[in-house]
């Protein structure tokens, strides 16, 4: 019987043991929760700060303050600029009253019923999306795949790729 005597305490020595690398494995797991969650508390925090902070800056702020609210400054301008492009191209525009994307040129929001204002036209100087992307006819801007020019209907010699520049039929390719 010591035989099975010493196999009992074996095994009950090694079931312990491995509960006990269980609850300590379940443990660690929720410290590393705990930790994360931690850690995203004090980014939101953080991003809080300098929200709070850009929305009500120090009458002297530091140089180096100053230089990153100047470039959050310069990054706002270049994302309302990026999304009004999209706007744009996509033939779109925000309705002011809720806030809904809808079609250029509707006189009322089909989401809310308020009066679609548009601003009047000034003429812009067009800006490439990307090199050589304009119609050479008209300067509108020609999207990668398209044969005629949505704006003027030239007929692009070629569609447009990355690799070429557009060109109508009447014009040599680049």
């Amino acid at each position: 019987m010591g035989i099975f005597d010493k196999l009992t305490t074996t095994l009950n020595n090694a079931g312990e043991s491995a509960s006990q690398k269980a609850k300590t494995l379940a443990d660690l797991t929720k410290e590393y929760r705990r930790q994360d969650e931690l850690k995203k508390q004090a980014e939101e925090l953080t991003a809080e700060i300098g929200r709070y902070v850009i929305a009500n800056p120090p009458e002297e702020p530091s140089e180096e303050l100053k230089a990153m609210l100047d470039k959050i400054a310069e990054t706002d301008a270049q994302m309302q600029s990026s999304r009004a492009r999209v706007m744009t191209l996509k033939g779109k525009v925000v309705c002011q009253s809720c806030g809904n994307e809808i079609a250029c040129g509707i006189k009322f929001c089909n989401f809310c019923g308020a009066k679609v204002e548009y601003p009047e036209a000034e003429p812009e100087a067009a800006e490439p999306l990307q090199p050589g992307y304009f119609c050479p006819s008209c300067g509108s801007p020609v999207m990668p795949g398209e044969f005629f020019c949505s704006e003027c209907g030239a007929k692009l010699s070629i569609p447009a790729t990355e690799e070429n520049e557009i060109t109508t039929d009447n014009e040599e390719i680049k």
